[in-house]
């Protein structure tokens, strides 16, 4: 058994392994929206005004400050400001993300006390969401 462990290790291809994945259901794109709605405590479109660099507990994290131009659900208003943690490797998250300065994104914010840009949510650039916008607005009555 130990030879044929060995044997499979040594001629299996290497495969690239993820730091985290991600587990959407299936399901239509507006079922993942409800979902996603339900799920986050604040759910609202923003601006990245500013991407910098600052560091927690000994380790250096990028975050994002972000306007927010609309707000769904949540505690956040429009014109509101909000810094939240925008880092693909930050260690203490499952999934972060990335934001790009000047851009406008849709975000799902599981958390307002800790807030992050987590990849394992439909959190994207607003300009491929803007489907989501009118099933948003009525969600949110």
């Amino acid at each position: 058994m130990r030879i044929l462990a060995l044997f499979l290790a040594i001629m299996m291809p290497a495969v690239e392994v993820a730091a985290c994945s991600c587990f959407m259901p299936e399901a239509s794109h507006n079922e993942l929206v409800r979902l996603e709605f339900n799920d986050s405590e604040a759910v609202f479109s923003a601006y990245v005004h500013d991407v910098f660099d600052v560091e927690m507990s000994g380790v250096k994290v990028r975050k994002a400050r972000l306007r927010i131009l609309q707000s769904w659900k949540g505690q956040f208003k429009s014109n509101s400001w909000l810094e939240v943690i925008a880092d693909e490797d930050f260690p203490f998250m499952s999934c972060g993300d990335g934001a790009t300065l000047d851009s406008a994104l849709l975000v799902y914010l599981r958390s307002a006390e800790s807030p992050g840009l987590g990849s394992c949510s439909l959190t994207g650039p607003l300009d491929q969401a803007t489907k989501d916008i009118p099933l948003l607005n009525k969600l949110a009555k």
